[in-house]
C-alpha cells in the first residue's frame, strides 16, 4: 500500500521511482540544495564517534563554520535543514553493517 502512495505522489510531482534509480555516475543537484552538499562536504572530517561507530556531525564545529561565513539566520535555518537530510542519509549507509 506505501508503495502506491509513493508512487501517486510522485506521479503529481512529474517524477516517479526510476527517476531515483542508483548508479555509479555522477550525480545532478538542485540548485537550492548545493550549499548544504558543500558544506557537507567541508564538514566531512567533523564526524562524531562514540563506542559503536559514527553518531553524527559535530554541530558545534558546522555553526562555528557558518557563523565564520557570515551566513544570516535564516540560510543557516536553511542550510542546517538540508544538512541533516544528507547527514542521516550517511550515517544509515556508514552503520549498515
Amino acid at each position: 500500500m506505501v508503495g502506491k502512495n509513493i508512487d501517486a505522489a510522485l506521479k503529481m510531482l512529474g517524477m516517479s521511482l526510476d527517476d531515483f534509480e542508483q548508479d555509479d555516475g555522477d550525480k545532478e543537484v538542485w540548485p537550492e540544495n548545493w550549499p548544504a552538499v558543500q558544506l557537507f562536504s567541508r564538514m566531512s572530517t567533523q564526524w562524531r564517534c562514540g563506542q559503536n561507530g559514527v553518531i553524527g556531525l559535530d554541530y558545534n564545529v558546522i555553526f562555528s563554520w557558518m557563523d565564520i561565513e557570515d551566513w544570516g539566520i535564516e540560510v543557516k535555518r536553511d542550510v542546517f535543514s538540508s544538512l541533516q537530510v544528507i547527514e542521516k542519509s550517511a550515517l544509515e549507509n556508514i552503520n549498515e553493517d
